[in-house]
This record gives C-alpha cells, sequence and structure tokens, in this order.
C-alpha cells in the first residue's frame, strides 16, 4: 500500500507538469500576450462546434498578425469547445476553418490544446490559406477522437478505483 500510495504521488506530480508543458519560446510569446488577451472562454461542455475569433497568434515561436499554408501555429480564440491536455489526459483535435462557401478558406489543423492558466492554445498546421488575428474561424472538435479519449480517461479512473479497493 505504502509503494502505491509512492506510485501515485509521483504520477499526480508528472499530471500537474503536464498542464504546463508548452514550448518555452511560445510560452514567453503567450505570458506576453496573456495580459492583452484575457481568458478563453471555455464551451467545451455544451458544444463541440462554434464560431470564434482568433486573439492571437504564434508563429515559430513569435507573436505575429498572419500565418500561412504550412506554418506551425498556436492559436489563441475567444472562445473554444476544445479540451486541454490536463490531469494525464490528452488535448483534443480538430479543425478551424474559415468561410466554407469560399474554395480557399483557410484551413487549420489542430492536433492537440494546451492551456496556460485560463487562455487556451490550439496548436496545429496551417492546412491551406492564411489566418490573422481578428479572422472568424468556425472551430470543430473531432467527435469521435474525444468519445475515445473520454472513454479512455473514465476506463483510467474505474481502474484505479478498483485497484484502491482490491490494493
Amino acid at each position: 500500500v505504502k509503494g502505491f500510495d509512492n506510485a501515485m504521488a509521483e504520477q499526480r506530480q508528472r499530471a500537474k507538469g503536464a498542464n504546463s508543458n508548452i514550448d518555452l519560446t511560445v510560452q514567453n510569446s503567450i505570458d506576453q500576450l496573456g495580459s492583452e488577451l484575457g481568458e478563453t472562454n471555455f464551451l467545451g461542455y455544451e458544444v463541440l462546434e462554434h464560431s470564434s475569433y482568433v486573439k492571437g497568434l504564434v508563429v515559430n515561436g513569435k507573436s505575429t498578425n498572419r500565418g500561412i499554408s504550412n506554418d506551425k501555429v498556436q492559436v489563441v480564440l475567444d472562445s473554444t469547445s476544445f479540451y486541454a491536455e490536463g490531469g494525464g489526459q490528452i488535448g483534443d483535435c480538430g479543425m478551424l476553418v474559415g468561410d466554407e462557401s469560399d474554395a480557399d478558406a483557410f484551413l487549420v489543423e489542430i492536433n492537440t490544446v494546451m492551456r496556460n492558466r485560463n487562455i487556451f492554445v490550439h496548436e496545429g498546421l496551417i492546412k491551406r490559406g492564411s489566418l490573422q488575428v481578428g479572422d472568424v474561424v468556425h472551430a470543430r472538435v473531432d467527435g469521435v477522437s474525444r468519445r475515445r479519449v473520454q472513454a479512455n480517461h473514465t476506463a483510467t479512473h474505474l481502474l484505479q478505483s478498483a485497484l484502491k479497493q482490491v490494493v
């Protein structure tokens, strides 16, 4: 029991560390923008898709107003339905899409989301077009991926409970 308790305490520390595991160059840029940006409004309990706008953009570790196709970006929106990494759970993936009636509209593939205090940082790749601060985006969480993560996260809690009862 003592060994289990020690291992759980170590895992809790690792999980807390994962909550703030943002690249330091990106971290510095987000910190600089932090006071200007304000908090990200989290909508992830209610919806998987919604419209939002770009409040901040980081390309190659530097705050900027515009990113172009093939740029790796970190995007801060005014609101998000994407869960961020934390507590050992991975962040959501999905897309940020521009005006869908325009064939050349931007498309950003989001690979994960980190949280820095109450600012959600969407990390991804601009697959098409260009993205600018102030652009309206249609944010879409990958629902299939979300359900798989939820199931695995729930299973982890069930396993932990069973281990506590047995061990």
